[in-house]
């Protein structure tokens, strides 16, 4: 992603930004001065989820937007322009996204949810992603339509503290702005990379059997193979998307590292510090080839898979 600010239209012939959009697929406007979490979440929902070169041009809140939307498009008809935070219009079809001729209930987003809303139009954005990110989203709207102030450690708080100290220093500004949009897209990138591997976490998990323990047992046990990567890394997020697991309590993984074997107790899905059914029991001293047992009762590790089955048989109540 490149920044550039202008202060009028004429600053598009300088060949440098010319050669610049020639090369984007996309192109955003949006407005110069602070920036705040809005422009910037939506400038980073579409780095991170639409495929592409983006070139961001920041103007004057007062700019003819259609002037220099239609200058951009002279220069290459073939990109395509996001005007974000600025224009006084939505049109999500045009890819305006303005929010600041609506009241707060007359359009309760800001051009953040705007663009999160067309991104789930557009099916961009997979479930987990939607799951992981709706909240966080709904918060920027709030603070930036005047329904939640932010606190001090909010997202927003963060955003705002990285303007530059003189905002209208173009290009200081433009730096600013850049590590702001980096760093959002950089947090999205890594939701969207972990949403992917977990997807994948899920069609591996569905393929295994769950068992007993002892067959008076209510709860079950589910042991991930070593082949299964994605399953054994990121089963905590999808295991409450795989109704056969409803019972399962226990996952039992495999340390190649170490040779050693764990078992860790599934979570309520609304309360990660609650276990969903047993706990495992702490035995002091430890039988032999036990290695640990946290006292929090969720967590073990053992030397060989025999002696953590028959671990967990005698002392997971």
């Amino acid at each position: 992603m490149l920044v550039t600010t202008i202060e009028n239209v004429k600053e598009l012939n300088v060949e440098e930004i010319m050669n610049e959009i020639k090369k984007c697929n996309y192109v955003i406007i949006t407005h110069w001065g602070d920036f705040h979490a809005d422009e910037v979440t939506a400038s980073a929902l579409l780095n991170t989820f639409v495929e592409g070169e983006f070139y961001t041009i920041r103007v004057p809140h007062q700019a003819d937007v259609e002037e220099i939307k239609s200058k951009v498009l002279e220069t290459n008809s073939n990109s395509k322009v996001f005007v974000l935070d600025v224009g006084r219009k939505f049109d999500s079809e045009n890819l305006y996204f303005d929010h600041h001729q609506f009241t707060a209930s007359e359009m309760p987003v800001s051009s953040a949810g705007m663009i999160w809303n067309w991104l789930k139009e557009q099916e961009m954005i997979n479930k987990l992603i939607e799951e992981e990110l709706d909240e966080v989203i709904k918060a920027v709207d709030e603070n930036d339509i005047g329904i939640k102030p932010f606190k001090p450690g909010d997202y927003a708080w963060v955003i705002h503290n990285l303007n530059s100290d003189d905002s209208y220093k173009h290009k200081k500004q433009n730096i600013a702005f850049y590590k702001a949009e980096k760093l959002t897209s950089n947090i999205f990138m890594k939701i969207k990379k972990d949403s992917e591997a977990a997807l994948s976490a899920q069609a591996q998990m569905e393929k295994l059997e769950s068992f007993k323990l002892d067959s008076n047992d209510e709860f079950e046990v589910l042991e991930i193979p070593d082949n299964m990567e994605d399953a054994k890394s990121l089963w905590w997020k999808v295991i409450f998307n795989i109704p056969k697991f409803d019972k399962v309590d226990a996952i039992i993984r495999h340390k190649p590292e170490t040779g050693e074997w764990s078992a860790q107790t599934v979570a309520l899905k609304d309360d990660p510090f609650a276990k969903r059914g047993r706990a495992i029991k702490v035995v002091d001293p430890l039988p032999e080839n036990i290695v640990f047992v946290h006292n929090a009762q969720f967590f073990m590790v053992a030397k060989t898979r025999d002696s953590l089955i028959a671990y967990l048989k005698e002392n997971f109540k």
